[in-house]
């Protein structure tokens, strides 16, 4: 089995691989045109496709990315789980799960600072026996400092506010704006009582780690509390037993470009099919619904209507809902009639 961790940074790669048991990073390339070209030479060069796993965490993960992704599985003749998008979130948690003894101690941390000037702290913890995730914003400790010793007062000050958190019990720093230098009374800082790692891998390796694990209920059951996962249910609410009930066709949880569903469901003759989004959490946002219509669909006598009904979200906050008539057996011969719509949103009140 050959697996690859690739992260795709500020025009930068950031690649390594498992070789005999050992992780192995490669040196930083430049990327030249658009990440699936990199990916597509990438994977030319390992032939047996089917003992090939990838692992891509990008920067931010742009609309359409989720049929990029499928166009590039179809043409490399790779699986769902052999070519995998990852938010730099879960690719972290992969790193952390690896750290046992380290989560055992407290929690791990990592402090992401950009060449732009961006700093990012995300911790990973163990909570009621559950691996959660969450991400803080520092960068309006980092403004305004553009001498060494600046860079360095203001980073020692976001990390004792950050680690004040939790006991922490390792930290890793990566990215571009670590890369001058500049880092010294702020390291000795970290390094009190707490093991610190420097480096531009971190995903990468996060990613190698998650990809073609057999057993990893506790990071698939984990809770991702930032704003690149889906914070909503999206569901379909039918009449059962005299009740309006909510069918959940996506469960929230998952990074945004993870999220669909689908189900198939039987109707009486209706001019639209109701959508609910509502917030994961209770008390974080607004519950809203919206009208997917029927416009030209046969009428039919009774329960005689089976819908195929698909969600699929293409943004942190939009959702496109697909819906085919299926007809009702050999009375009713499906029409293969299709009915979409996009459904947006505004995000409130969400972690």
């Amino acid at each position: 089995m050959m697996k690859i961790g690739i992260q795709i940074e500020q025009g930068m790669i950031y690649q390594c691989s498992i070789a005999d048991g050992q992780v192995v990073e490669e040196e930083p390339a430049e990327l030249s045109g658009d990440w699936t070209d990199y990916v597509r030479t990438e994977a030319g060069k390992h032939p047996d496709t089917a003992n090939l796993y990838l692992g891509i965490v990008l920067e931010a993960a742009e609309d359409g990315v989720t049929g990029k992704a499928a166009e590039l599985r179809q043409e490399l003749g790779l699986s769902g789980d052999q070519l995998k998008l990852f938010t730099k979130e879960e690719a972290f948690l992969g790193l952390a799960g690896e750290r046992e003894d380290q989560l055992k101690q407290g929690a791990v941390g990592l402090f992401d600072y950009s060449s732009q000037g961006q700093l990012y702290y995300y911790m990973v913890k163990r909570q009621d026996g559950q691996m959660m995730v969450e991400r803080e914003d520092y960068s309006a400790f980092m403004r305004n400092t553009r001498l060494p010793h600046q860079k360095d007062m203001a980073f020692e000050n976001a990390v004792q506010q950050a680690l004040a958190q939790e006991v922490t019990s390792l930290v890793y720093l990566c990215g571009q704006g670590f890369d001058s230098g500049w880092l010294k009374n702020a390291a000795a800082k970290l390094c009190a009582g707490r093991r610190v790692f420097l480096g531009n891998h971190v995903y990468a390796t996060g990613a190698v780690y998650l990809l073609g694990r057999k057993n990893a209920a506790d990071i698939d059951s984990a809770v991702i509390l930032t704003d690149t996962v889906m914070m909503y249910q999206i569901g379909v609410m039918a009449w059962n037993h005299g009740k309006e009930e909510f069918l959940p066709l996506v469960k929230g949880g998952r990074p945004w470009f993870e999220s669909r569903g689908s189900m198939t469901v039987l109707i009486d003759t209706a001019a639209s099919v109701p959508v609910e989004i509502k917030p994961l959490f209770p008390g974080k946002g607004d519950r809203m619904r919206f009208s997917v219509p029927l416009k030209g669909l046969i009428k039919r006598e009774g329960r005689a209507t089976k819908l195929k009904i698909e969600a699929e979200c293409t943004g942190e906050t939009k959702c496109r809902i697909k819906i085919t008539d299926l007809g009702f057996g050999t009375l009713f011969p499906p029409t293969y009639q299709v009915f979409q719509q996009v459904l947006s949103w505004e995000r409130r009140g969400q972690p």
